[in-house]
């Protein structure tokens, strides 16, 4: 699978600047379209508002007609998910961890 002789003066060596120095460049071509599309804005009921706002408006309209999704999305967001507790059995008896995933802005 190819000639280690071959790539091992191009290879880095350990000491030297790195060959990389801010690591993968992070393209986030799709988040970066959706974030686009949010910020458009349209008309609803007259008024002119983003596409975030619409969506926003008809989570909060679903969830005030009893969609139990809808009323956890909103929760989730508006307060943040809840720690989850999960327990483990070991060697030495039962173990209790709590996990708590917290979701940040990409930005």
């Amino acid at each position: 699978m190819g000639n280690a002789d071959k790539i091992k003066p191009f290879q880095w060596e350990k000491g030297q600047p790195s060959p990389n120095p801010g690591g993968r460049p992070r393209t986030a071509e799709l988040s970066n379209a959706i974030r686009k599309q949010l910020e458009s804005e349209m008309t609803l009921d007259g008024q002119i508002i983003t596409v975030a706002e619409a969506i926003a408006s008809g989570l909060v309209k679903s969830a005030l007609g009893g969609d139990i999704r809808a009323i956890r999305e909103i929760a989730d967001r508006a307060e943040g998910r809840p720690a989850q507790t999960v327990n483990v059995e070991g060697d030495a008896g039962e173990i209790q961890s709590r996990i708590l995933v917290e979701f940040v802005d990409a930005k």
